[in-house]
This record gives structure tokens, sequence and C-alpha cells, in this order.
């Protein structure tokens, strides 16, 4: 990703007087500094942490971009020894350090529908504006450090007639002279772009943000197809492996808004055919949201169990191994052993899985004779 522009658009418009011209030595002195080095720069942090925003259940960027989106790198354009903040979003903004302060060194021109920045070798700074009658220009300014960024040449445009007219400081100049003068800015750098969520501070700005919308009740996402009840219901998380989404709708697009262990136990206060709104209770914090129902068991009823279709081999290295009767591994009856000891290195077939008693089940068949061996402690299991 560059710190060029928004659209192709754009940057059709900053290049579209590139004929060839005559070649010419290019003083570069743009230098990229470590993207980790912005923890050198507190001013740099609170811009970026000032440009976030939440809205429509999400955190956002200045531009309405969600934070996921934006990048950012860190350059010296001035040659003094201390780094530009280059943002890389939907509009790319560039800050300089001026007093002590973070100065914002291209303001967004509140007419325009495009904005692009591009920064060349030498230190220029090019930046396109497109109004919405398809007029614009693209401004090459050079960057003096303490007052900022002065106008060099300009091309204006027109992108329904194809019009583009050229000056160099006031001056109207001809289309050569203008690539003859652009030239000398060397090619468009090029940055790395690294994640802003890669600085702990934004991150856990961003994390609080997101996860402090969802601590206290509200269904108000879940649809006129959800039925409440007066209580809550006590379930547990009912899955084969790895953490179930809790998520701020009641839909798969739905923003997550933490994970949740298997095994761990959840409040339901409404439902559909589909999801469950529920609490969950993590470090202290209890979170709502909505979580697929299937992987919900309630603990006050019959275990609810989910078709699989797994193979594997008996590990009873460690000991015998029994397999146990759905009534009392699904039910909750008393103990009762389908097979008392199943050996080591048997082939098996899992159908179906639960979580009961606080152990994650799989219900086997012989593969090889298809004999039934009733319900096994997945941690006895070695699957392929």
């Amino acid at each position: 990703m560059t710190a060029a522009a928004v659209t192709t658009e754009a940057s059709a418009v900053a290049t579209e007087a590139s004929a060839t011209t005559t070649a010419v030595t290019v003083q570069k002195i743009v230098k990229e500094y470590p993207a980790g080095d912005i923890t050198k720069y507190p001013q740099y942090i609170k811009v970026l942490k000032d440009n976030l925003y939440t809205a429509s259940n999400s955190v956002k960027f200045k531009g309405a971009l969600d934070v996921s989106e934006v990048g950012y790198a860190l350059c010296d354009i001035n040659s003094d020894n201390t780094p530009e903040l280059v943002i890389l979003a939907g509009s790319p903004d560039i800050y300089t350090i001026r007093s002590g302060d973070a100065a914002e060194l291209t303001p967004f021109w509140g007419g325009a529908l495009v904005k692009g920045i591009f920064v060349y070798e030498n230190g220029y700074i090019g930046m396109t504006n497109i109004s919405g009658n398809g007029e614009g220009s693209t401004t090459y300014y050079r960057f003096n450090g303490t007052e900022g960024l002065e106008a060099v040449v300009v091309n204006t445009f027109n992108l329904d007639t194809k019009v583009w007219n050229y000056t160099n400081n006031g001056q109207a100049i001809t289309k050569e002279e203008f690539e003859q003068i652009t030239a000398q800015y060397g090619k468009e750098v090029a940055f790395s772009s690294t994640p802003v969520t890669d600085i702990p501070e934004i991150k856990t700005h961003v994390d609080k943000s997101k996860t402090d919308k969802y601590t206290s009740y509200d269904p108000s996402a879940a649809g006129s197809d959800f039925s409440f009840s007066q209580g809550t219901s006590e379930c547990r998380i009912n899955i084969e492996s790895g953490e179930l989404n809790l998520r701020a709708a009641p839909s798969m697009s739905g923003e997550v808004i933490v994970l949740m262990p298997k095994g761990a136990t959840v409040y339901e206060y409404g439902h559909n055919h589909v999801w469950s709104y529920i609490s969950y209770t993590a470090g202290g914090t209890t979170y709502y949201g909505y979580a697929n129902k299937q992987y919900l068991s309630n603990t006050n009823e019959r275990v609810q169990v989910v078709s699989c279709n797994r193979r594997g081999t008996i590990n009873a290295s460690n000991g015998e191994v029994a397999g146990f009767a759905s009534s009392y591994v699904v039910d909750g009856g008393p103990s009762k052993l389908i097979r008392k000891t199943l050996d080591h290195g048997w082939h098996v077939t899992a159908v179906n899985y639960c979580y009961s008693k606080g152990i994650l089940w799989y219900e086997l068949y012989d593969t090889d004779d298809n004999d039934y061996y009733g319900w096994v402690d997945a941690s006895f299991i070695n699957f392929n």
C-alpha cells in the first residue's frame, strides 16, 4: 500500500503528464523509519487515537473506515532527522512535529470527492483534489519543515473535457515544461503499511471501545422472531474444540465481541431457531451478545448432541478406556457402561459429540465391524 491515491482515478490524474522526459538526477532524501519507532513519538499516537470514533457498532477512523483497514508509515520527508507520520487509509494524511506538537500537513478539502497524496523521492508532496463537477487539480508542494508546504507547480484539469492546464509559481507553462520540473521529484515512494492496531496503545483503545458497548443488556438487534422469558437459563458452551464467538448481532457477519471457550457457563435470555441472546462473564466483565444456539447446552435440560464424522484410534496408553451409555452421558442418569474396556489402537468412527459433566464426549462405533462402543471421553481418542 502506498500513501498515494484513494482510487485509480486520483492516481491517473497525478500521472497523466508522465510522458517520456530527459533523464535527470534525483536527490533522494526520503528515509523510512521502522514502524515500531512510533512509540518514541506520543504526539503521533495521540493523533491516531483522536481520529478513532465509534459508529454503527464498530470502531471507525476518520473517513468512516474500519480501524482494521488503517495503516501507517514513518518517514523523514525533509531530512530533519524527525520522521513524519503517513496515515495510509481511504483519506490518507501526513503529519509532522512542529513546536513539540503534531501538525497536519495535508488537510482535507471539504468539497473533494477524491483525495490523493503522493510523496516523491526528493521530498516533494503531491495532492489531488477533484470536485463534484469533475474539475480538480494536482498541486506539488515543497516541504520546508517549519513553515509547512509551499506550492510550486499545479496542473488543473477537467475529467469530462480532458482539458489540462499547467502553472509554475502562478505562471502558465507548457506540458513539456511541467514534465521537466516534476521529473526532478523522482518516483513516488511506496511505503510499507503497518496496521495501526499493531500499536499497543491503539489496540487497547480499540478493544476497550469495542467491548464497552456490549457490557449492558440490550437485545435491540434481535428480530421479531426472538422469544424472551422473564428469567434466564444457565447453559454451557458445547463445542468440539476451540472457542465460540459472541457476536453483536444474530448473524454470521455480526461483529465478534469476545471468544468463549468450550465448557464456559453462559446465561440465555431469549432465542430464535438459530441464535440465542446470552450473557458471558470473563475477567470480571459481563458481555451481552448473540451465540449460535446449536452450541449451547442448557444445564437443566437434556445435553445437546451434535453430529460429526471423524475417524481415529483408541488411546489406552495410560490405562483402561470405557464406553458409557447415552442414558448416563446425555440424559444425566446413573453411570452405565456399554463397553468396560476398549483396547489401545482400536479403529473407531465418531458419529456424534456432546459436552456433559465437564467433559467432551464422542459416540463411537468400530470402524472395521461397526460394533457400538458408546460414549468415550475425547482425551482417550487420537483422531486422524
